[in-house]
């Protein structure tokens, strides 16, 4: 599956995670999750070695 079939999945989630090193704002999964009480489906997406690239970065920001 591609990387672009895999964000277009997040549809089916409640909470989309998606930890990149090049975000511009860091919060804690405890305060995260705090805010989502409601979420049933989570969908958590962790880079490889050297990170996501910005294109695959911005596909996910841009998607939601």
């Amino acid at each position: 599956m591609e990387f672009k079939d895999v964000i277009m999945e997040c549809k089916n989630y409640d909470l989309p995670l998606f930890f990149w090193e090049g975000a511009s704002k860091s919060s804690r999964m405890r305060d995260i999750l705090q805010k989502h009480k409601d979420v049933h489906k989570i969908i958590v997406f962790i880079g490889p070695e050297g990170g996501f690239a910005h294109k695959e970065a911005d596909m996910a920001i841009n998607s939601g």
